[in-house]
C-alpha cells in the first residue's frame, strides 16, 4: 500500500511518509519463525532500540527547552560552520519553522551564532 502526501502514515508514530510499502506474508512463515530463538533475539534487540529512542525523543520534546534543544543539536554537528535550514532545524526538532527562526535570531543576538542563508555559524554556545 502507499501513502500520497496528504495522506497520514498510521505505523508512523504521527510523521506523512511519501512512499510506504507494506509486505504481506503467510502464517506458515511465521509459524516458522516462532521456533528459531535467534531470528526472536534479534526481533526483541531491534524493537528495544527502537523503543528506547523513542523514549529518549519523548523526554527531550516534553522535559527540555526548544532553545536548548537547538543549540544541542548545533554543536552535534562539531563543525564552526553548519549548512542547515531553519526547515530542517524544525524538521529534526519536531517544531515550527517559525520558532525556530525567533529562537536562531535570540542566539544571534547574543553573539553565540551568526545567519547566513542555508548556513549557521557558531561562535559560543
Amino acid at each position: 500500500m502507499r501513502y500520497k502526501r496528504a495522506e497520514k502514515c498510521q505505523g508512523c508514530l504521527g510523521f506523512y511518509r511519501n512512499l510506504t510499502s507494506f509486505a504481506l506474508l503467510p502464517t506458515s512463515f511465521f509459524a516458522k519463525l516462532q521456533d528459531n530463538i535467534t531470528f526472536q533475539t534479534k526481533i526483541q534487540s531491534i524493537l528495544n532500540t527502537r523503543l528506547t529512542q523513542t523514549l529518549e525523543v519523548l523526554n527531550q520534546t516534553a522535559f527540555t527547552p526548544l532553545t536548548l534543544r537547538v543549540k544541542n543539536l548545533l554543536l552535534s554537528f562539531h563543525q564552526e560552520i553548519v549548512y542547515i535550514t531553519h526547515e530542517e532545524i524544525a524538521n529534526h526538532l519536531g517544531s515550527t519553522r517559525e520558532a525556530i527562526t525567533r529562537i536562531l535570531k535570540d542566539l544571534q543576538k547574543q553573539g553565540e551564532i551568526t545567519l547566513q542563508r542555508g548556513k549557521i555559524l557558531i561562535h559560543s554556545l
